[in-house]
């Protein structure tokens, strides 16, 4: 606990990824092993970053992030919810339950809009 609190004090983070056991030096290793060009963001920097992706976006498509949210099956909404979604997953590698969260919707559901895609991927 007090290397936690001292890391802190001295805004040191550790890389981590919730995808890979471990952290600092082992997950940076285990990333470049696989090839992925991705950043190398915090859980917490993932999650301000796609809530401003989530803003963002609904301020271009003229809905409210309530709105998005609001686990509406409407059209547009639902197009955009699931656009977000496998953004979140490829960019930024946010796990299933963190988007659910923040789209208003089912861990289960986030991984049906996924599969859906890679689907029609394929």
């Amino acid at each position: 606990m007090r290397e936690v609190l001292d890391r802190r004090k001295k805004n040191d983070r550790l890389l981590t990824d919730e995808r890979i056991l471990g952290a600092g030096e082992f997950v940076r290793k285990v990333l470049e092993k696989a090839g992925g060009k991705r950043e190398f963001l915090s859980p917490l920097e993932r999650i301000e970053r796609m809530e401003l992706i989530i803003e963002e976006r609904c301020r271009m498509e003229g809905i409210s992030v309530e709105a998005l949210a609001g686990g509406s099956r409407a059209g547009a909404i639902s197009r955009i919810r699931s656009e977000l979604a496998c953004q979140f997953v490829t960019e930024l590698g946010v796990c299933y339950a963190e988007i659910a969260r923040h789209l208003g919707v089912s861990t289960p559901r986030v991984s049906k809009i996924i599969s859906r895609v890679q689907s029609k991927l394929q």
